[in-house]
């Protein structure tokens, strides 16, 4: 049942792409970040919206700020209803620096049943402060290790945040 679901979901990831390339906006895994910004220290990639804040995926050890209070409802209809990627997983943690300068991310919306399940899945020797979620629904059904902001945290620096995220994870 494992193998179908992942099977449909990487389906569905090729038409989302497809559809992306056709000019129709879906939010595609692991591509280059659209906003501004190189991903240095000295010149942090500047998040502003959802889909910028997807692209984190395309570089997971860049340096990031938020640059305001970001509306992720629209994420409930993304990659046929599992809705935002989470950022890294135990392949290829999150391993960067992403603040969120004290703005919100709201209603963000995951129904995975990936083995990490958060705004960040997994993350590694990374930081992450700064960060309010805000509404939403964070969902996994595989038996993962599931919360609102990260999933699995390894040797990371988590600071000023905060969640009112729903988040269910079912074994």
């Amino acid at each position: 049942m494992k193998r179908a679901r992942r099977a449909i979901r990487q389906i569905g990831y090729l038409l989302l792409s497809l559809i992306t390339l056709s000019g129709i906006y879906a939010p595609a895994i692991a591509r280059a970040f659209s906003g501004n910004g190189t991903g240095a220290i000295d010149n942090p990639y500047k998040v502003s919206n959802c889909e910028q804040l997807q692209d984190v995926s395309g570089d997971l050890s860049g340096y990031y700020i938020q640059t305001g209070n970001i509306d992720c409802s629209d994420t409930e209809n993304w990659n046929s209803g599992a809705g935002f990627a989470p950022l890294g997983d135990y392949s290829t943690p999150f391993t960067g620096v992403f603040d969120g300068q004290g703005f919100t991310v709201d209603n963000l919306h995951i129904d995975a049943g990936d083995e990490v399940v958060g705004l960040f899945g997994f993350t590694s020797l990374a930081t992450v402060r700064n960060v309010n979620l805000r509404g939403g629904l964070i969902s996994s059904t595989s038996g993962s290790d599931s919360a609102s902001l990260i999933g699995v945290a390894t040797d990371s620096t988590i600071s000023g945040c905060s969640s009112t995220v729903t988040t269910i994870g079912v074994r």
